[in-house]
């Protein structure tokens, strides 16, 4: 066995999360079969659905989502259901999105990109967490300022000292993928996020327009 891979086989979500994981997409198959078959082929086009495009974290807040992070062992002693990075929480009633602090360093990049590469050989259908979590990243940080954001909010220790760098660091990343996951494991908590997004936006939308109608009218 590969050193890479002994290192690699002890990185994964808790036991809960994977459950919670399983869960989901458990409900997912159910109502995909309770569907037909024009209902499906309209709503997935294909694997790598809306999940993708979650708006960018100061977006978010704008939207009335907030952010908490702290360190993995105080998440454990507050009974958060958070035990390792790869778990992440979300609820539709608290709009509080909650990530293990991720300390970024010197060693950040190098050490993401070697477990990517080494993820990228998987045979299909093997969950590849460290590929879902740089995307998950990416798609909150797309400045500097969603940079700040984070680390105001305890979700990144940012030890390069330059919010832009990270930044900068994270869209490499996610340049440098090639193969997406199938199975995306933060798919339902995209999917809750964009809901309240959604609840949030549509609504002021739909007023500044109708002021804009009506001074037309």
């Amino acid at each position: 066995m590969h050193l890479l891979d002994l290192v690699h086989s002890c990185q994964h979500p808790s036991p809960l999360g994977i459950k919670k994981h399983e869960e989901f997409k458990a409900k997912e198959a159910a109502a995909v079969q309770a569907s037909t078959a024009v209902v499906v082929a309209a709503a997935k086009p294909n694997s790598q659905r809306s999940w993708k495009f979650i708006r960018s974290a100061t977006e978010l807040e704008g939207a009335g989502i907030s952010f908490f992070g702290d360190h993995i062992e105080k998440m454990k002693d507050q009974n958060q259901g958070i035990e390792v990075m790869f778990d992440i929480m979300f609820t539709k009633d608290t709009k509080v999105l909650k990530i293990p602090t991720l300390q970024v360093n010197d060693c950040t990049e190098s050490l993401f990109r070697n477990y990517m590469a080494y993820e990228q050989f998987f045979p299909r259908g093997k969950p590849i967490y460290f590929v879902d979590y740089v995307v998950f990243m990416n798609n909150l940080i797309n400045t500097g300022k969603d940079v700040q954001l984070l680390c105001e909010s305890g979700v990144i220790d940012n030890w390069l000292g330059d919010d832009e760098a990270v930044a900068l660091m994270f869209n490499k990343l996610r340049d440098s993928i090639y193969m997406m996951s199938e199975d995306f494991y933060y798919d339902d908590i995209f999917g809750r996020i964009v809901v309240v997004a959604l609840d949030s936006t549509v609504p002021a939308w739909l007023g500044v327009h109708g002021q804009l109608y009506g001074a037309t009218c």
